[in-house]
């Protein structure tokens, strides 16, 4: 499961995640959007509840330049094997992810890629957008080389609306709405 959170601690104080692992209870959660840093008494109490519900694993990946933005963490009930970034090659580019949007897990018998995809701006799409999703697909095709298509899943907050009923206004009344050009879909 993939949730995006605004904000983890915010949700945790107004009592969201605990609503949402009790009606779902999934084994792996994947939240976006955190906008914080696993330091200090807070993450440390974190970990131990969600340890106290089962999950074993926790894997964060946070801004590095503004800790306060953007973000993601996977927790999950089962081990995994966890990589950061997009590794477009054998080697992780340095300074490729420093807001921390992309965790991908490999269990046993499968991979998933959990990623929190940058908007574009107002105008137009940007080229951090551009070249996170051209590294995304890449990240993915060379997974899904080694592992096969059926065993590669991408799950996460791609900041797009698929539909134009998705978009909060009409693109063809307000055209050039972020996360609603046909470039983003």
């Amino acid at each position: 499961m993939s949730w995006n959170a605004n904000g983890i601690f915010k949700r945790i104080r107004q009592g969201d995640l605990a609503t949402l692992l009790k009606q779902r209870d999934p084994d792996f959660l994947h939240v976006t959007e955190i906008k914080g840093a696993p330091t200090g008494r807070n993450s440390m109490q974190l970990a131990a509840a969600f340890k106290a519900l089962g999950y074993c694993h926790a894997a964060w990946n946070w801004s590095v330049d503004t800790p306060g933005n953007h973000g993601s963490v996977v927790f999950c009930k089962y081990r995994l094997h966890v990589s950061y970034g997009l590794q477009t090659d054998t080697r992780q580019s340095k300074g490729e992810d420093v807001d921390g949007r992309t965790i991908t897990c490999s269990f046993k018998d499968f991979t998933v890629v959990c990623t929190y995809t940058p908007c574009g701006t107002k105008l137009q799409p940007d080229e951090r957008r551009k070249t996170y999703d051209s590294r995304l697909r890449a990240h993915v095709a060379r997974l899904q080389a080694r592992a096969g298509p059926d065993k590669v899943f991408l799950v996460g907050d791609r900041n797009v609306a698929p539909r134009a009923k998705d978009c909060s206004a009409h693109p063809t009344v307000q055209p050039g709405i972020i996360s609603c050009r046909p470039s983003e879909r």
